[in-house]
């Protein structure tokens, strides 16, 4: 399982690991632009279809598009700035719902 996000990567790791979370991932990439690209660079590294692949975002525009467009299963993280920003007919209803990581455990079956 491999974990593509935005933001600073020691920040965002930390969250990973105070919720022992960081070992679900065998690779972690954070990117600053284009999550889309990384999304897609990923699933080609890694020699996946889009369908066995989860999408976790805590935006419906972003992270949540883009899986539901391409068929992988999407896990809207419901939380903090963004928590409001409601699925659309563009984005489409995520797959789950989630308002703390910890919940990924359930999902992944951890």
């Amino acid at each position: 399982v491999s974990l593509v996000a935005n933001g600073d990567f020691e920040s965002r790791y930390r969250v990973l690991q105070e919720n022992n979370l960081d070992k679900l991932f065998t690779k972690t990439i954070f990117t600053q632009s284009d999550k889309d690209g990384s999304y897609e660079a990923t699933i080609l590294d890694l020699g996946l279809e889009p369908s066995e692949v989860a999408v976790v975002d805590d935006r419906m525009v972003r992270g949540i598009r883009w899986g539901n467009r391409r068929g992988a299963t999407t896990i809207w993280f419901k939380n903090g700035r963004f928590a409001e920003e409601l699925p659309t007919a563009e984005t489409g209803e995520p797959t789950h719902i989630i308002t703390n990581l910890v919940e990924l455990k359930e999902i992944f079956g951890y």
